[in-house]
């Protein structure tokens, strides 16, 4: 059953000098990673935005689409309350999911005028295969560009499957191999970051 919380997203510190806001949606119930702590180097060109979900959420979200689509509905509603410019959705694992339910939600969602720069700049996923491969179904296409990360030994997700994640997209689609398996962005959290900067560097000249 869905909580009753009112904050899903927070913000670490505001970067008035930034180039982008960066969302972090992390894997389901997970402490607080390497990578997390290594996205905060993102600053101040990047202001960090983290997402929190319900415990055991992925154990039961992943059979319950309805209890899927109402966390996605409220960290929806709490982040376009945030985001008042480009702004990267980046999911790993489980979170690649989320972020991607949330990006298509806050495409659909009207902002008010002052804030008519705000936008989703891109979706970046990281380990994890494309929606598609779950279940079969199309899903919704997204405007914003794709970024996809993936360890070259990751032993569950093949690179097809993190391929097919350009099904998801009508506009530019990258994917990105990494060395290391499943735990890449841990063992490794320095490179999945430089990775990220150096993409979030190509999507500003456009």
């Amino acid at each position: 059953m869905l909580n009753n919380r009112s904050t899903w997203v927070h913000r670490h510190a505001l970067m008035p000098l930034r180039t982008f806001q960066l969302a972090y949606f992390p894997p389901a119930d997970q402490p607080m990673s390497d990578c997390e702590q290594g996205i905060l180097e993102l600053a101040p060109s990047t202001e960090v935005l983290f997402v929190r979900y319900p415990r055991h959420l992925e154990a039961t979200a992943e059979h319950d689409s309805e209890q899927l689509a109402a966390v996605a509905d409220s960290i929806c509603d709490d982040l376009a309350t945030h985001i008042e410019g480009p702004t990267v959705l980046f999911g790993q694992g489980f979170g690649a999911w989320m972020a991607y339910e949330v990006a298509h939600r806050l495409e659909m969602t009207p902002l008010p005028a002052e804030r008519a720069m705000a936008e989703v700049a891109a979706l970046v996923v990281s380990s994890q295969p494309a929606p598609s491969c779950r279940t079969g179904g199309p899903g919704p296409v997204l405007a914003c560009p794709i970024g996809v990360f993936l360890g070259d030994t990751d032993p569950r997700t093949t690179y097809d499957e993190a391929a097919a994640w350009a099904r998801h997209g009508a506009n530019r689609f990258d994917l990105h191999l990494l060395h290391g398996g499943r735990g890449y962005f841990q063992e490794r959290p320095k490179e999945i970051i430089n990775a990220l900067s150096d993409y979030m560097l190509t999507l500003s000249f456009h």
